[in-house]
């Protein structure tokens, strides 16, 4: 009996149910990635060994020798992290937002949900553009687009949802609530 008594949590993401919903988020996150890379490789095989490498469009226009689709989608894949990472906050400040102006509950339950749409917002934006991309490449047949495809899931192996990464934006948003609860009844 004594070996099921724990102590009690130093940080609110180590309780076990809140562990257990980080998990949850992390492993969906990489369900992403995975995904994206299952697509691309899905195509890429189509492209190779179906199509035989030849372009179904895309390759009218060419601009030093790359197709213009390519080029303008790595112009584009430059913008896309930055993108990603506006509507990421734009999503975890609305969330805050909303929580400061609700009385105080079980705070710890509710910045986990806010770190969880912010950190999809942004996996929303990146997996969606490198799905669009992956359609692209079907389109060109650029094996260029690959790297664009892969700058994506790089990044999103960077934006992944770490532990160090959900404490440090926990303990970051707490403290941020708590001086907006402050400011709203001064």
């Amino acid at each position: 009996m004594i070996s099921r008594l724990r102590p009690a949590p130093s940080h609110p993401l180590d309780a076990p149910r809140h562990a257990r919903r980080l998990a949850a988020l992390r492993s969906l996150c990489l369900g992403l990635i995975l995904l994206l890379v299952v697509i691309t490789v899905g195509i890429g095989m189509v492209i190779w060994y179906v199509l035989e490498g030849l372009p179904l469009a895309g390759r009218r226009f060419v601009v030093g020798g790359v197709s213009l689709p390519t080029v303008v989608t790595g112009v584009l894949t430059l913008a896309v992290p930055v993108v990603a990472l506006w509507v990421g906050r734009l999503r975890g400040e609305s969330g805050l937002h909303a929580l400061a102006a609700e009385g105080e509950d079980d705070d710890a339950e509710k910045l986990l949900d806010v770190f969880a749409g912010r950190t999809f917002a942004e996996y929303a934006v990146a997996g969606g553009v490198g799905f669009a991309w992956a359609l692209v490449f079907h389109l060109t047949s650029d094996p260029l687009m690959l790297l664009w495809i892969g700058g994506l899931m790089a990044f999103m192996a960077l934006r992944y949802p770490t532990t160090r990464r959900a404490r440090a934006w926990f303990d970051a948003a707490a403290d941020r609530l708590a001086r907006e609860r402050r400011a709203r009844t001064l």
